[in-house]
């Protein structure tokens, strides 16, 4: 059954990842396409610079969801101001998103015509949900510093290539006193990047640090 539509591409339900939430699976889907097609048009998407500073294409691929979630959120509260909201994984202009997002369904650049996967699709969206924290109008600045996007990309740059996965999650700046976290899928087995500990190898790491 076909649950929506992203870019001219079907979504059917076999793409929904029974072992991800509501939120992971409509980031992935929907969301994330929307936002490499939009970064990559206006040239804000830093895939040269990513191809030349990061050789290995897995960390490649997860060090480019941070740096355009980063400069996607830049571009949207210029464009559109409205409300910041902070949280350990950076800032998001929560009203220019909504604007972002209204603009792409009316040109037809994506749909959901499931009833469960659309209801989902608004609560993710609302920038009022419960825990939301927003920057003052004085901490906006200082939350969209352009050095978090070279955070981003410097912390990949340092993980080894041929790394095995895990979830654990990497200090790498802070806005507004909140500190900054990426997940660092690829580690080396001895070392943890950023990390004062790391579980033995052939181990897994059962109870990841949150933000």
């Amino acid at each position: 059954k076909q649950i929506g539509t992203v870019l001219g591409t079907p979504i059917f339900e076999a793409d929904i990842n029974v072992n991800q939430n509501a939120k992971d699976n409509l980031l992935r889907l929907v969301l994330q396409p929307l936002m490499y097609s939009f970064c990559k048009e206006q040239g804000i998407d830093h895939a040269a610079e990513l191809k030349s500073r990061i050789k290995d294409e897995n960390r490649r691929e997860m060090a480019r969801f941070f740096v355009v979630h980063a400069e996607l959120q830049r571009h949207l509260y210029q464009k559109y101001g409205g409300r910041v909201s902070v949280s350990a994984f950076g800032p998001t202009a929560v009203d220019g998103m909504k604007e972002w997002i209204k603009a792409h369904e009316k040109a037809g650049d994506f749909e959901i015509t499931d009833t469960k996967l659309r209801s989902q699709w608004n609560e993710l969206l609302s920038p009022d949900r419960e825990g939301t924290v927003f920057a003052s109008p004085e901490q906006i600045k200082a939350a969209f510093d352009p050095a978090i996007t070279e955070r981003f990309i410097q912390q990949y740059e340092k993980v080894p290539s041929g790394a095995h996965a895990n979830f654990d999650l990497v200090l790498v700046g802070e806005v507004l006193g909140n500190p900054i976290r990426i997940p660092q899928r690829y580690i080396n087995d001895n070392v943890a990047i950023g990390s004062p500990s790391m579980p033995a190898p052939g181990k897994s790491n059962t109870n990841p640090r949150r933000p």
